[in-house]
């Protein structure tokens, strides 16, 4: 069988170009969120009495609470795409068959390369699982096995891209909605911990009668 092997690189590279993306995505979005949040007077919400303003220092709390958490919303979907993992194309076999909500991700992964590869298979199998079994149960010396390496070595790089894209998806999913919540959040709170000034500004008399010239 030929080498199948040579989209291993595009595949790395492109999953690589999607982590990229993600950080420069997050590091906008957090970086102006700070900048909202730090801009607004944070001396001010010190001043704030919970005793005599309790409405205010309320809104304050749950408008940088709503923020934060978003913010976290946005960083945990982040760091989903971030994080390497090491997958074997077995361990994909495995999760085929497994009922765990933790491995609910890997299985949807299994389903697509099966069937996105299911007519390349070295060996003929309905499901990843049972091409692992066939694989198993064959001679150390079978050259059926060679074909399964070359296999491997041609499905695993596409396995590795399609999680990124799976998990990269999921956070430009997420990013609307929680950027929404970090701007309102942070608003709140500044509108919350800048109280108008309760004194009028005083303003000059329109008329002055009988002023004495200099």
């Amino acid at each position: 069988m030929a080498d199948d092997s040579a989209p291993a690189a595009p595949m790395s590279a492109a999953a690589v170009s999607l982590r990229d993306t993600a950080k420069w995505l997050v590091g906008g979005v957090v970086v102006t969120a700070a900048g909202v949040f730090t801009g607004s007077s944070l001396t001010n919400f010190g001043s704030l009495e919970p005793a005599t303003e309790p409405i205010r220092f309320t809104l304050a709390i749950v408008g940088a609470a709503l923020g934060f958490a978003a913010l976290a919303w946005i960083l945990t979907a982040a760091l989903a795409v971030l994080t390497l993992e090491s997958v074997t194309f077995r361990m994909l076999a495995e999760s085929e068959t497994s009922t765990a909500a933790a491995d609910e991700e890997r299985r949807k992964l299994a389903a697509t390369i099966a069937r996105k590869y299911k007519h390349s298979f070295p060996m003929p199998a309905n499901s990843l699982s049972e091409l692992v079994a066939a694989i198993d149960g064959l001679p150390q010396d079978d050259p059926r096995r060679a074909a399964a390496v070359t296999f491997n070595a041609l499905v695993m790089p596409d396995a590795g891209f399609l999680h990124v894209r799976t998990r990269f998806r999921r956070l430009t999913n997420v990013l609307i909605p929680a950027t929404f919540i970090v701007a309102l959040g942070f608003g709140l709170f500044a509108w919350a911990a800048n109280p108008p000034d309760d004194a009028p500004a005083e303003r000059p008399p329109l008329l002055v009668v009988n002023q004495p010239s200099p």
